[in-house]
């Protein structure tokens, strides 16, 4: 599909694997640790922060 229809995902692989010198192993575990924060991320801010203003929020993410 990438031959027909190019897009930026399938040349970011190929620069971690050859220029960043990550392995297949490597690039999998910090793709399954993104998965996992971005779900913990989602369950922190529905349980806790849903009622928060959004400046405040927004302030958070800038101290982050």
């Amino acid at each position: 599909m990438g031959l027909t229809n190019p897009n930026f995902s399938e040349w970011l692989y190929y620069f971690k694997l050859d220029v960043a010198h990550l392995t297949q192993f490597q690039y999998s575990m910090l793709s399954l640790m993104g998965a996992i924060l971005l779900s913990v991320g989602v369950a922190v801010y529905s349980i806790w922060l849903k009622e928060v203003e959004t400046r405040t929020l927004l302030t958070i993410a800038l101290c982050v």
